[in-house]
């Protein structure tokens, strides 16, 4: 039987994921938007389909727990294109629905009558939500890689076409991405409504007086049941502090106030025995009236119940010290795939790709778990991994995951990744584009096989920089730990800033960094010696960074200090 190659996508997936304020907004839409690519992968087997990429047994089940890319390569009979395109279409419609009726049934719920206004918003939202798009092309007796080339590109020319109709968004707008009517009923405007349903639910679901008003989208990511009670930031920020607390349990004493204090309005995103809580309660500047009113619905602080609780708390930091106030996105996908996929002389070859790959993005979940307490998987489909980390073990799990990525997919794969390190509580989806900002300056190292970083000061101070991988694993690490441990004064960073970094002739910056690194040593004399080592290899990293047109070394002795420091310059 003769075959066509026949590719799908489900496009705008990422501004859609990335409109979150919270992490649990993030994780609901990568969860929902991998669900619907898993279904339209099935709608394209019931019509006899095979997919080739990702292979079958990737899917992801309806536990949404998988990670299916939104781009589906597969192979159709032939005359079965236009069938296949609208079995994915109507296994994708499908899915949505089941998630938008569990959204609907629980605002109807918690919240007044949905009119036939509210009908009207909900159906017009959600049925311009989903942007999918489909090529096909005979393979017969081609070459295969011309076929894909061909299908790939009539595929991009359907996506530039961009067929849609015009829809007019009357009314306030959502507080997601203010684009989009937020959902109302005829006689309640968008505050008024969204107050009213946050009468009946938690503020860690909702915030209260209408403050967080949600469109369709939204209220599907909020409400839909794909991500419920999923930790905040501060929670990651703060992973290396529960760790220093837990021997002796340092937390009971602040836990047994903080229990008092806000009774009910307490909701747990965790089943840690010593603290099952959100990490924004770690956080002294949470322990303010308004905070508590805003994140937990407080109407009445007991005055007497919140100084305890300070007290408590401020005690803990005297012991084990305060948590960071840092934490990092990770974003990582595979260098030059696409022309690994050209490269693929038949189907069976790139499905064997393919199924490498997918090892690799079943492993992430287990290279995210041995790096450490704190970080968390996002999404890991394909190439693509999404993750969140503690401050001092951001680069650390990026590198890991970009060494699985090479060990699961062979000999001359490589990842780079994109790692952006932001206050708690700065924008999640600023935060985001950030890490895809830095993503980007990393591929546009030479030879790639690199990482790009951003520090995100909450004062809106930017620092950038991009690096080969191997210095950063082995230099970077080596001098972070030094200064981490006390080794080095933290004043060998302004110094060795503030020298020509570029000076690589006739070895005058390796000399200069080996006066530096031996003045601001706190080794006994004795313990010097290897150590200085790293003035050569710091060095040869600052030519290296020229040769491949990566930028200067400086930043990165900044970010040393400012990771060793937990967050601080």
């Amino acid at each position: 039987m003769s075959k066509s190659l026949f590719v799908f996508t489900l496009a705008s997936v990422q501004p859609f994921i990335s409109q979150a304020r919270r992490l649990g907004d993030l994780v609901a839409g990568s969860r929902l938007m991998s669900d619907l690519a898993g279904a339209a992968a099935r709608g394209i087997q019931s019509i006899g389909g095979e997919l080739i990429y990702p292979p079958p047994a990737s899917l992801a089940d309806d536990t949404v727990d998988g990670g299916t890319p939104n781009t589906l390569v597969a192979q159709v009979p032939a005359g079965s294109e236009r069938e296949a395109g609208k079995a994915a279409q109507v296994f994708l419609e499908q899915k949505a629905n089941q998630w938008a009726d569990r959204a609907r049934n629980e605002l109807a719920r918690l919240g007044p009558n949905l009119d036939k206004v509210w009908q009207a918003i909900w159906e017009r939202q959600l049925g311009a939500l989903w942007e999918t798009y489909w090529a096909a092309a005979p393979l017969a007796k081609r070459d295969y890689a011309e076929v894909y080339q061909e299908t790939r590109k009539a595929l991009g020319a359907c996506k530039r076409t961009r067929v849609f109709s015009q829809v007019e968004e009357t009314g306030p707008k959502d507080t997601f991405g203010g684009t989009r009517a937020a959902l109302r009923t005829a006689d309640r405007d968008a505050r008024a409504y969204w107050a009213a349903v946050a009468k009946n639910t938690t503020a860690a679901q909702l915030k209260p007086d209408g403050r967080e008003r949600l469109d369709a989208a939204g209220a599907l990511k909020r409400f839909g049941g794909l991500a419920d009670r999923i930790p905040s930031t501060s929670t990651v920020a703060a992973a290396g502090f529960l760790a220093r607390t837990r021997e002796g349990n340092q937390l009971a004493p602040y836990r047994q106030v903080l229990e008092a204090l806000l009774g009910r309005h307490l909701y747990r995103v965790a089943k840690d025995p010593d603290w099952p809580y959100d990490g924004d309660l770690l956080y002294e500047e949470t322990l303010a009236a308004a905070r508590l009113r805003a994140s937990y619905g407080v109407e009445q602080v007991d005055a007497g119940r919140l100084s305890a609780a300070v007290d408590a708390l401020r005690a803990i930091y005297r012991r084990v010290g305060p948590p960071s106030l840092y934490y990092a996105l990770i974003v990582l996908d595979g260098d030059g795939m696409g022309q690994r996929v050209e490269e693929c002389s038949n189907p069976e070859e790139h499905r064997a790709l393919s199924e490498k790959v997918s090892w690799f993005a079943r492993s992430a979940k287990d290279v995210v778990k041995k790096v450490g307490d704190g970080a968390r998987l996002v999404y890991a489909g394909g190439d693509d991994v999404l993750a969140l980390a503690p401050l001092a073990t951001a680069l650390p799990l990026a590198w890991e995951l970009a060494k699985a990525f090479t060990e699961k997919v062979g000999a001359g794969a490589t990842a780079s990744a994109g790692v952006a390190m932001a206050h708690h509580l700065y924008p999640l989806d600023a935060t985001l584009r950030a890490a895809r900002e830095a993503e980007a300056m990393a591929k546009r190292v030479e030879g790639k096989n690199a990482v790009g970083v951003a520090v995100l000061k909450r004062s809106g101070e930017r620092l950038e920089m991009a690096s080969p991988w191997a210095p950063v694993r082995k230099d970077w690490d080596e001098l972070r730990g030094r200064l981490e441990r006390g080794e080095l004064a933290s004043g060998f960073v302004g110094d060795a800033t503030d020298v020509d970094l570029l000076l690589t002739i006739s070895g005058a910056l390796e000399a200069d960094l080996r006066r530096l690194l031996r003045r601001h040593s706190k080794l006994e004399d004795k313990d010097r010696g290897d150590r200085l080592d790293l003035a050569p290899r710091l060095a040869y990293w600052a030519a290296e960074l020229e040769a491949r047109r990566a930028g200067s070394l400086k930043p990165w002795i900044e970010l040393a200090r400012f990771v060793a420091k937990g967050g601080t310059m």
